[in-house]
């Protein structure tokens, strides 16, 4: 049977490609096409491809299943089409990817998940609100996303960062469609969760629930007191080294006077840049900034005590808070972002990631920090093992952005209309 699938590339118009082809000479359809293999070289030949608009260099090209509005993962190349119960019609289109085109835009290093995300022209308005099945169900996170959605290992780290860890298996992931509330196959290697609403259903274990809270990135008001806050101002590489700039929750930039303790704040900024000498993200030169992972302000006597006493002594044995260990070069704009946590990194398996919190950098998200791997022309790593950020604080740094970006006043627990009845629906057949 001559069968049509429908295929998508970006947020262009599917197109439809069929499986056979009428030859002339018999007068009857011929089967061209059998498997994922070769409906992708189908849309890279003439006519379909100018109709996909896929570009001329596309280099290696996926295809993915769209599953109740889940992406999936990369479909494997020999999987028969008759294997296929999605992309028959332009709704349920199966979504072909050009990895060469998604990663062009950021630097050519690792990435923490195989999923990328093309954020030109997104509208970034959505969230991923992930709810628990208690009566009434409560919000845990509210994820910023696009359009798109964002990949589901990071969902499944931001709900660890607040939930504390769990093993995925244990739970199941639950969507309402078309007034049914559908289960939602999810792994670590699963594609993105699409904006909408999600109940994550404990498989005869305990309910996830919030713990903790989280602390402010900066606390604005021990800044407020000590320092007179001025006009916006970010000093680049080029000012006087005893200029350093904290930002404020409330956005405006604090600037140390030459009052403060310059010379520390001078060693600390000289010593960021002299380990990390460009952004360390973007491999700029120009317009960086060296910023504390742990905010300078937290180490006033009145505030100090407020900090986790771990988080004290890893300060404390590691040579105070104006340590290098506790320093990143930024470049200019995401050293503000990053004050305001809109972004962190996560530590894992020796290397640093990029985790965007917001979608202000999610063309960045999973970019590897390969400082440690780099070598200077004397033999020495940029990043050793004595000198390079602290995992504990950047992990302290990346829990209290999630905090503040997912629990915050804007994404706090709501309870909808039916949330009550909600609990009942999902728990049957559970």
């Amino acid at each position: 049977m001559n069968q049509g699938f429908w295929v998508q590339y970006q947020t262009n118009q599917p197109v439809k490609i069929k499986t056979h082809q009428f030859t002339n000479a018999t007068g009857l359809w011929v089967q061209t096409l059998f498997n994922v293999a070769d409906i992708i070289e189908a849309a890279t030949l003439g006519a379909t491809r100018r109709l996909i608009r896929l570009s001329e260099d596309f280099g290696e090209l996926t295809l993915h299943a769209v599953v109740d509005g889940v992406e999936g993962p990369a479909l494997k190349a020999n999987l028969p089409l008759s294997a296929l119960s999605t992309g028959l019609t332009a709704e349920t289109a199966l979504i072909i990817k050009s990895h060469k085109e998604l990663t062009a835009a950021a630097p050519p290093r690792l990435r923490l998940s195989d999923v990328s995300l093309n954020t030109a022209n997104f509208n970034y308005s959505s969230v991923i609100a992930i709810y628990n099945s208690k009566e009434p169900p409560s919000r845990i996170i509210s994820v910023p996303s696009g359009p798109k959605g964002r990949p589901w290992d990071r969902i499944f780290l931001f709900l660890q960062v607040v939930c504390g860890y769990f093993e995925v298996s244990n739970y199941t992931l639950k969507r309402k469609v078309n007034g049914q509330y559908v289960t939602i196959p999810v792994n670590l290697n699963s594609g993105n969760l699409f904006p909408g609403d999600y109940f994550i259903i404990p498989n005869g274990c305990d309910d996830l629930m919030v713990g903790g809270v989280g602390f402010p990135i900066v606390p604005t008001s021990s800044l407020k007191r000590k320092w007179n806050l001025g006009s916006p101002s970010s000093p680049s590489i080029s000012k006087k080294p005893w200029d350093e700039v904290f930002a404020a929750d409330d956005g405006e930039s604090v600037t140390a006077s030459d009052s403060e303790p310059d010379e520390e704040l001078a060693q600390f900024r000289e010593s960021v840049i002299t380990r990390d000498s460009h952004c360390v993200v973007t491999r700029e030169y120009s317009v960086v900034d060296a910023v504390h992972i742990l905010a300078h302000s937290w180490w006033e006597d009145s505030v100090k005590e407020s900090l986790p006493l771990d988080i004290r002594h890893t300060v404390s044995s590691h040579g105070g808070i104006n340590n290098v260990r506790n320093g990143i070069l930024l470049r200019r704009d995401l050293a503000t972002s990053f004050d305001d946590g809109k972004f962190s990194f996560v530590f894992r398996e020796g290397h640093f990631y990029f985790i965007a919190i917001t979608t202000d950098h999610l063309d960045l998200d999973g970019v590897q920090l390969d400082e440690n791997l780099r070598q200077r022309a004397d033999g020495s790593c940029w990043w050793s093992v004595e000198r390079y950020p602290h995992p504990e604080l950047v992990e302290f740094h990346l829990r209290n952005s999630v905090f503040k970006h997912m629990r915050g006043s804007a994404c706090e627990t709501e309870d909808s209309d039916s949330e009550s009845d909600v609990a009942k629906e999902l728990l049957i057949g559970v």
